[in-house]
């Protein structure tokens, strides 16, 4: 998956996650509750490695450069 970023209210997350599907036409894109303040903003998961780096460059190219990558087939 890529982690976009943990948000503090859900209202914010939801923002930022209808920004991606407005402007760069994302899919896929998730919000998890984390705890009562805390959500978390991430797209996957991807079921090829090309697939996830047309994601991450799309990110990169709206201005979000601290990305993380995380492996859940561990």
């Amino acid at each position: 998956i890529i982690e976009i970023a943990e948000f503090y209210f859900l209202k914010s997350a939801e923002t930022v996650k209808n920004r991606f599907e407005k402007e760069a036409n994302l899919v896929n894109i998730k919000i998890k509750k984390i705890s009562n303040n805390k959500f978390k903003v991430y797209f996957g998961p991807y079921t090829t490695f090309v697939s996830m780096k047309e994601t991450y460059l799309s990110l990169n190219e709206l201005g979000f450069e601290n990305l993380d990558v995380i492996n859940i087939n561990k």
